[in-house]
């Protein structure tokens, strides 16, 4: 049986953002923070090679978490010809409630570069988390 049947794609994507926004924590942690928006200014091999290292350091349950929604999010990608929802715009909607920066103005100004990051986490989940 389906589950979701009669539930929108938007309705499911306000309670993800609902919860990430609700953690305790940031999914990413915000003692990680410098270090993921250091690692997002770097050419993407670098970026992933950085996030490699960075991702054992988050709490499992967090590394376990972002594993998912980021395997949910390249299949949704993969459907972007009908759902307009590439990496790109995924990161742009679950960034700013995946990771926090206890600085506003200083989170607008580098919310570019941590879309970027967490495109290119989506982009590549099968190698980030096998």
């Amino acid at each position: 049986a389906d589950h979701f049947e009669g539930i929108s794609g938007y309705s499911i994507g306000a309670v993800l953002k609902q919860y990430l926004r609700e953690l305790p924590q940031s999914l990413l942690t915000a003692d990680l923070y410098p270090l993921w928006l250091l690692a997002a200014s770097k050419p993407e091999s670098e970026m992933i090679a950085d996030a490699t290292l960075l991702l054992p350091q988050l709490p499992k349950s967090h590394f376990v978490l972002l594993g998912s929604i980021c395997a949910l999010c390249t299949l949704i990608a993969a459907q972007s010809e009908e759902n307009k929802m590439n990496s790109q715009n995924l990161a742009t909607v679950l960034g700013p409630n995946m990771i926090r920066c206890e600085d506003p103005v200083q989170f607008l100004a580098e919310s570019k570069d941590i879309n970027v990051l967490l495109e290119k986490l989506i982009d590549h989940s099968p190698t980030l988390f096998p």
